[in-house]
């Protein structure tokens, strides 16, 4: 197409007539290119993927290119540095070098012809760190190849392996003569279906695939025979009786198994799972309904009885008023249904011939009466119950308009119980780290989307300050984020400076751009460290000693297995510091955390990695703070 493109443009370009139809006949050659890998390169690069799990692992390939359609891959050999994401840092020239030369003494004359990593679980792409790796490659030699394998989805049979190239955008754009990009245009080989992952990541557009086989010799062929052959020894060997036993009921239970399945109906088999329950969900349901209601009710069982205590005393204050003042002015007191009454005794009122011995005894017997009467009340109240009595208020309560409806008081305990509990979820902070540029704007953008901090990569592993995340640190603060941080990659080349100017270098890019951090953080994966524990120990000391003196907060970024690899998992000499998790759960909490290295509660979780982010930022990291 880009050939009849060109043909057109000259036309025009020369004073040919616009009428001129073009010509039909252009040359197509073929451009398949394949690569063809032997049996002992695809063993080794599929067992040392699958030690890696679920870490990534990568190495590099040797072989040669044989003309301009055949890449041959016939060895490989393993490089010391895998990653926690999708992705692996750049590979370590000293090593490479020292190998190759190590490789020249046995005679081994091939060359390099690319590198392979894997991708455990995820598929067959390359990222953006992947591609810069790729690009490091062609250009030191345009036709190296990046292949990518899957231990996980690998199967008997079936691997899952790739093989990709960059395209060169320049030469894409521009008109001028240049080989064309690599197509399949013939029927030769075979090529898989691209995945939407890869598509997103830029399968096609960034990078292309091209063509894997896989070819044995003969020698091979007898050799893998030979492999897992038996030899007449093996007929000899004896297992032990339990082992015999336990096999023997294995099989009769698969027998047994197999018996009963071939029983069942097919009607039985689509209506065996109608009607239940997902018992893991209603479990949960019915435990946080029944701990809402019995805080709502404790809560409202206590109003209330503070409630009708004072109701009681507030009664029983105005029944002594009642009798005080009925034997100031002799009024006769009687109970009648459970109930105080007076009666005025009309002789007093009416008749003036009753004498003064008469009108005291009948005081002295309206007094025994109310005495008598109030202890017989007194001791009917407190034989009661506090349960009677609280039944009784109820029920009184009920008869009356005045009385407050308890399950109104229900509902709004209830809304306040779940207004609290959505308010402790709304505290939590959302954040991400990336490393690509990201302007002001896209900043304001994500700050609006609900994330409030960002984290910035400062310094990379190959010793080299990254002017980039300076720029993103002043554009996050000038968004308005709550708090923006930076992290360093430690370089742990023999080239690179010591731990202490590392840090240095990297406090002192950020004062000199003209901005500020919260603090720095220390990126502790495994990536090209020491195998001395001690010496890996030593060397995250200097660095947090030197940020710490030059007046920075320190915190620390890994995981579990990093820990343990890199410096032993009980090593508890950081643990003062904050520590970042890194752990690609898909959660944004804390609760799968396991203690290690001292620390029993994180300060952020990582929780997922190399992901499409909104407000067109592209791929980053996602970070839960609590």
């Amino acid at each position: 197409m880009d050939q009849l493109l060109r043909g057109l443009l000259s036309q025009m370009t020369g004073g040919a007539s616009l009428n001129a139809r073009p010509k039909d006949d252009i040359h197509l050659p073929d451009t398949s290119e394949t690569v063809k890998i032997s049996a002992l390169a695809l063993l080794k690069m599929l067992k040392h993927a699958r030690s890696g799990v679920p870490l990534e692992v990568m190495g590099l390939m040797l072989g040669e290119f044989v003309d301009d359609f055949t890449i041959t891959v016939v060895d490989v050999f393993a490089m010391p540095q895998s990653g926690t994401s999708v992705s692996v840092e750049s590979v370590d020239p000293a090593y490479q070098a020292k190998m190759l030369e190590m490789l020249g003494r046995t005679s081994r004359k091939e060359m390099v012809v690319g590198w392979y990593h894997s991708h455990p679980g995820f598929g067959c792409w390359l990222s953006s760190v992947d591609q810069n790796t790729q690009q490091t490659f062609e250009t030191l030699h345009k036709r190296a190849i990046a292949v990518v394998v899957d231990p996980i989805q690998s199967v008997k049979g079936k691997v899952v392996l790739e093989a990709f190239r960059l395209v060169q955008m320049a030469q894409m754009m521009s008109f001028s003569s240049f080989n064309p990009i690599r197509q399949h245009t013939s029927c030769i080989g075979h090529q898989s279906t691209a995945t939407a992952v890869a598509i997103i990541h830029g399968l096609g557009k960034k990078y292309y695939s091209l063509v894997c086989e896989y070819k044995i010799t003969e020698r091979e062929q007898a050799m893998l025979a030979k492999l897992h052959a038996k030899t007449w020894m093996d007929g000899f060997r004896l297992e032990s009786q339990k082992s015999y036993d336990n096999s023997s009921v294995d099989s009769l239970d698969l027998i047994d198994d197999a018996a009963l399945t071939e029983e069942e109906r097919n009607k039985q088999k689509k209506i065996k799972n109608f009607g239940k329950l997902n018992s893991k969900q209603r479990l949960g349901e019915v435990a946080e309904r029944t701990m809402q209601d019995n805080i709502v009710k404790q809560l409202c069982a206590a109003s209330c009885f503070h409630a009708m205590r004072r109701v009681d005393l507030k009664s029983d204050g105005k029944k002594k008023d009642d009798v005080k003042n009925t034997l100031k002015s002799g009024i006769r007191i009687e109970k009648k249904d459970g109930k105080i009454k007076s009666k005025v005794d009309m002789n007093n009122n009416t008749k003036s011939k009753s004498t003064s011995s008469d009108s005291e005894n009948s005081k002295k017997k309206a007094k025994i009466e109310v005495k008598k009467k109030s202890k017989s009340e007194n001791s009917r109240s407190s034989s009661k119950s506090l349960k009677d009595l609280i039944l009784e208020k109820s029920k009184s309560k009920t008869k009356t308009s005045s009385s407050v409806p308890s399950q109104s008081f229900y509902d709004v305990m209830k809304s306040i119980v779940l207004l609290l509990s959505s308010l402790a979820v709304a505290s939590a902070t959302l954040g991400f780290d990336a490393e690509q540029a990201i302007s002001t704007s896209t900043f304001t953008c994500l700050k609006n989307d609900g994330y409030s901090f960002y984290i910035s990569r400062v310094y990379r592993s190959n010793g080299q300050l990254d002017s980039t995340g300076v720029t993103n640190i002043k554009n996050a603060w000038s968004a308005g984020l709550s708090h923006v941080d930076a992290y360093i990659f430690p370089c742990h080349s023999s080239s690179c400076p010591s731990a202490a100017d590392q840090v240095a270098a990297a406090i002192n890019s950020v004062k000199n751009g003209g901005t500020k951090i919260g603090m720095i953080w220390l990126d502790v994966e495994i990536y090209n460290w020491p195998s001395s524990q001690s010496t890996n120990r030593q060397f995250i000391l200097d660095m947090a000693n030197k940020a710490v003196a030059m007046g920075y907060k320190v915190g620390i970024y890994s995981n579990n297995n990093n820990w343990q690899s890199i410096v032993g998992i009980d090593w508890d000499g950081v643990s003062k510091y904050p520590l970042w998790w890194a752990n690609y759960n898909g959660a944004a909490n804390l609760n799968n955390f396991k203690a290690f290295g001292g620390w029993t509660k994180p300060a952020i979780h990582q929780y997922t990695g190399d992901v499409k982010g909104p407000c067109s930022v592209g791929n980053f990291d996602q970070n839960y703070e609590p």
